[in-house]
């Protein structure tokens, strides 16, 4: 079956998607392949209990955003951090690299000196993580948690990874800072999360459906099988072709250039260099 609307197609019911579509002022349709509006904001029950596919958090730094949720959300719950990690046999606050008390008495030795001692930061505008790293907090750190725990967190190496878009994210303690963390087990409050809103109950599907609600025209269950960017449709498993004015892919790049099929030789090349996990 052919259809001549709606102007917008958007792939993907993630937060992405359905936020776009929930601002959005112009005919639109929703394709989610799963059953489930959300995609990695997703939340399973399970004998009442509930279980997040991963951690997600608003933080809300802008009025905007925080009027925005306000509305949606009237019952948020305000959370103050409390994160620790189990190394070496022990627990210590997050983050690390402020938290230094804890740790057994080699390996804090380890982490301050490698901080004093520490390399400049590469001079090359976007060095990766890893050496970013060295330059910032020293071997020690960096060899006892930053490398090990951003290695777990993204499945990829950390000479893999961009430090464009991670390192914001990172708390960077002063010197002072890193000295006292390691003679004293008092705690500061460290990074952009300290504070954070988490609805009181549902999990963070409750993110979800408070756009899934106000949008219309979802499928869900329905997955793109092909974009024929040329003559502007795609086709569904569902059976349908459906023709656009915009598409507006939430889906990892890889798989929609996939699905256009022949692509120009300069796209079709930089398709190959393209890694996500």
């Amino acid at each position: 079956m052919t259809k001549k609307a709606p102007q917008i197609i958007i792939i993907g019911a993630g937060l992405t998607g359905l936020a776009f579509a929930y601002r959005c002022r112009k005919p639109y349709v929703i394709l989610e392949k799963e059953k489930q509006p959300g995609g990695l904001c997703r939340s399973i029950y399970v004998n009442g209990f509930t279980f997040d596919h991963s951690g997600h958090f608003l933080h809300l730094h802008r009025p905007e955003t925080q009027q925005l949720f306000a509305q949606l959300i009237p019952d948020l719950a305000r959370v103050k951090r409390e994160s620790w990690i189990f190394t070496h046999n022990t627990y210590i606050p997050y983050p690390f690299q402020a938290h230094l008390y804890g740790l057994p008495g080699k390996v804090k030795k380890e982490c301050v000196e490698g901080f004093l001692e520490r390399p400049a930061v590469p001079s090359v505008a976007n060095p990766d993580f890893y050496r970013w790293s060295l330059g910032t907090f020293g071997k020690g750190i960096t060899d006892h948690f930053m490398k090990p725990y951003n290695e777990k967190l993204w499945t990829v190496s950390s000479r893999s990874l961009a430090t464009d878009w991670v390192a914001p994210f990172v708390p960077q303690p002063s010197r002072e800072e890193v000295i006292n963390s390691a003679r004293s087990p008092k705690t500061g409050n460290f990074g952009y999360n300290v504070q954070f809103y988490y609805p009181k109950a549902g999990g963070s599907q409750v993110f979800v459906n408070a756009f899934a609600d106000r949008t219309d025209n979802l499928k869900l269950s329905v997955s793109v099988e092909k974009v024929n960017y040329r003559n502007k449709y795609i086709e569904t498993s569902a059976g349908e072709k459906i023709y656009y004015d915009r598409l507006v892919s939430t889906e990892p790049l890889p798989g929609l250039l996939d699905r256009m099929g022949s692509l120009p030789a300069g796209v079709a090349a930089a398709r190959k260099k393209l890694n996500w996990n």
